[in-house]
């Protein structure tokens, strides 16, 4: 435990949000929030994600679930059940925020649409995640994470110029979407400081995507240009610049000089060890956009003979060399050089979190912010299923043992 007040300390959300939000509540809770993840009796479809620790599958060893429910607390209830139904009012009742991902329309259909749950808690701020919104002619179409970065453009900028388009790793549309997701909801209840009164958010996974695309959009938006994939090539077109994730002796390098004074830095180094060629003695490479922009073939001959240079030095000669002289270098740092990683040693980004149940702790990624008054801690390891009905049920609804567990012999939770 921290020790120290965090800034959502007061805050009690509910959690029905499946993949697609998973992550909102993940930042809430980490923030200080009380998250309750409220999953269906047999569990929530994520908890029979691979990977498994160890390999092995089980509910509560899940390595996805993990990651997405750390410093949540888990209850079972079966919403579509009328007792069960009549449960989550009372939940809702004395909450602060609901995170969901159904369908459009389903929500009502249990009974539990915001006009219902905001009339015994007008102070309710109700978050809702789907594929295109609650509206519009496509918001009863599906999705998936997949078709979400398709339909949000941004694959159509990912991959080779002259291969198919690709997706970035990982559910980056979900993510995406449950960033703003936990966005809207801090500026709802901030709204609610003033007003005194809730509101419903409308997260479209779409619209989340298509969101972050900012030089695509405008690009065509105010030039009608088109952006096309350019691989691992970025840059090519703008002021001075040039991008490209290089080979080198050990691994791969990556180097984006947003401005002029970066790539004359490059060309300038390069011109010590003897390998700058023409660069330096050609005006034609740094100009831009501006400028009307390099001819194809100088791109080509430029990015060639940058190439010849990394090759002929490791990552971490080119990563310290070109730090130490400006130049916005890096190496492509594999997932296992991650952890060892002395920046995030230093800044304290990664949690020790206990699992008792299996007698050891585990690393998990922590803060990706710093917080001087208000930490953003990792606190608790994900919950098992369940874990916290007896908590949550009896502290929040001043249910009886007997009446819970008449309630699980039933199936309701």
């Amino acid at each position: 435990m921290t020790g120290t007040a965090r800034a959502l300390d007061d805050l009690l959300v509910l959690d029905l949000a499946r993949e697609q939000g998973a992550l909102c509540g993940k930042m809430l809770a980490d923030m200080g929030a009380d998250v309750v993840k409220v999953e269906p009796v047999e569990g929530d479809a994520s908890r029979g994600y691979a990977p498994f620790l160890n390999g092995e599958p089980h509910r509560d060893r899940s390595l996805y679930f993990w990651h997405y429910n750390l410093n949540k607390r888990s209850v079972t209830l079966n919403v579509a059940n009328a007792e069960g139904c009549a449960i989550f009012k009372r939940l809702a009742s004395a909450a602060d925020v609901l995170v969901e991902s159904f369908p459009p329309g389903h929500m009502e259909e249990l009974g539990l649409g915001y006009d219902i749950l905001s009339a015994d808690n007008p102070r309710l701020v109700m978050t809702s995640i789907t594929p295109f919104g609650q509206s519009g002619p496509r918001r009863d179409w599906k999705s998936s994470d997949l078709v979400a970065l398709a339909m949000g453009g941004m694959m159509s900028v990912c991959g080779d110029p002259d291969a198919s388009p690709v997706r970035a790793y990982g559910n980056q549309a979900y993510n995406v979407a449950s960033a703003e997701a936990a966005t809207a909801v801090l500026m709802a209840v901030h709204s609610r400081s003033i007003t005194g009164r809730g509101q419903q958010i409308d997260i479209s996974l779409q619209e989340a995507v298509d969101s972050v695309l900012e030089v695509v959009n405008n690009f065509y938006n105010y030039q009608g240009v088109i952006a096309g994939r350019q691989g691992t090539r970025h840059g090519l077109k703008g002021p001075g610049t040039a991008g490209e994730v290089w080979p080198c002796k050990d691994g791969h390098v990556c180097f984006l000089g947003p401005e002029p004074r970066q790539l004359q830095a490059l060309f300038e180094w390069m011109d010590e060890a003897g390998m700058a060629a023409d660069l330096l003695t050609d005006d034609v490479y740094l100009v831009g956009v501006l400028s009307g922009g390099r001819p194809p073939e100088v791109e080509e001959h430029m990015y060639e003979v940058i190439k010849d240079f990394m090759l002929t030095h490791t990552m971490e000669e080119i990563f310290t060399d070109g730090q130490k002289r400006g130049v916005t270098v890096a190496p492509v740092t594999s997932i296992d050089q991650i952890p060892v990683s002395p920046q995030l040693k230093a800044r304290g980004f990664w949690a020790e979190v206990s699992h008792p149940e299996l007698g050891q702790a585990f690393t998990h990624p922590g803060a990706p912010a710093v917080y001087e008054g208000s930490p953003w801690a990792v606190e608790s390891r994900p919950p098992l299923l369940g874990e916290h009905n007896q908590q949550v049920y009896r502290g929040l609804l001043g249910a009886t043992s007997s009446e819970l567990e008449s309630l699980a012999r039933t199936g309701v939770i």
